[in-house]
């Protein structure tokens, strides 16, 4: 994979993180529950984060793994 795919992937992740976020804001797990358009939503963005997760390569894993300030990425991703 090329440096510049490696960062689409990586940008792909932060995207539809955030997008999550944005959509969940302030709801609590009640009113989440309840909604399934939310939940269908939030599905579908975390299906988006995982298969970019599952396209980065095993180096830039490590890569990210070593900053300080970055949870060390899990095994099975």
């Amino acid at each position: 994979m090329s440096p510049k795919d490696e960062r689409i992937r990586l940008r792909h992740m932060v995207q539809a993180g955030t997008k999550a976020l944005a959509i969940l804001g302030t709801r609590t797990r009640e009113e989440f529950a309840s909604d399934e358009t939310l939940i269908l939503a939030l599905t579908r963005l975390l299906e988006i984060l995982g298969e970019a997760a599952r396209a980065v390569p095993d180096e830039l894993k490590a890569h990210i793994g070593r900053q300080p300030k970055l949870t060390p990425w899990r095994q099975n991703y």
